[in-house]
């Protein structure tokens, strides 16, 4: 994928079926998410930015 410069992101949070609630565990999704893509764009090297 990186050679045709795709990229993708993903969230992934788990929680009990006895207290999902589809609205709050895609919220919690796509924070994690987000933070993932955050801590991944830190790095120098993986800064697309920074080409």
């Amino acid at each position: 994928m990186r050679k045709q410069c795709y990229h993708v992101s993903i969230g992934i949070k788990q929680e009990k079926a006895d207290h999902l609630n589809v609205s709050d565990l895609l919220y919690q999704a796509d924070k994690a998410m987000r933070k993932s893509k955050e801590e991944f764009y830190k790095k120098a090297e993986s800064d697309r930015r920074a080409r």
